[in-house]
């Protein structure tokens, strides 16, 4: 149902938001790890004349290599999920998309189920004949038609009939109904 994939298509589109969010932060904390790698490594190289203060670099710089890997491990974590979401976001939407032709046959359908049994007819030849009926607010000027004049194109209007199309697959019988 059109709702309801919809739906789906919101809750994935607000998923994809939030994953995208976590993703920059992600990347924002990588950079800060990085930046304090590069900071360390560099103080690391002043700092050579203490051993105490070269072992306390050691460690932090340890710690920081290990909070980049965690950090790295999180962003591929959030990278393949991403995929997965843009990959189900893109088999909703083909549903959401091959789904509208069903939905334009019950809309059609329900507004041949309230219309007289001419235009019914009318519909179902169109549809027989491979054209995708539509329906006009109006009436066409059936006098156009050779042989009908400003008296039978009122008794088409009276009778329900207002198109060409519609006149076109009355039979004979019918169109003689329709005139008297």
């Amino acid at each position: 149902d059109k709702s309801g994939l919809e739906t789906a298509l919101q809750l994935k589109d607000e998923e994809l938001a939030q994953l995208q969010e976590q993703f920059a932060a992600n990347e924002a904390d990588l950079a800060q790890v990085q930046e304090a790698v590069t900071g360390s490594t560099g103080t690391r190289m002043v700092g050579v004349a203490g051993v105490t203060a070269g072992a306390a670099a050691a460690a932090a710089l340890q710690e920081k290599d290990e909070q980049l890997a965690e950090t790295a491990a999180q962003l591929a974590a959030l990278q393949e999920q991403l995929a997965a979401q843009s990959g189900e976001l893109e088999e909703t939407r083909s549903q959401l998309a091959s789904a509208a032709p069903f939905q334009e046959a019950a809309q059609m359908a329900d507004k041949l189920a309230q219309m007289p049994p001419i235009k019914r007819g009318a519909a179902t030849a169109a549809v027989l004949a491979g054209v995708q009926p539509y329906f006009v607010p109006g009436v066409q000027a059936l006098n156009d038609i050779h042989g009908v004049g400003q008296a039978f194109q009122q008794r088409f209007y009276k009778a329900g009939i207002g198109t060409y199309w519609e006149v076109s697959t009355l039979s004979n019988e019918a169109i003689q109904e329709s005139l008297q």
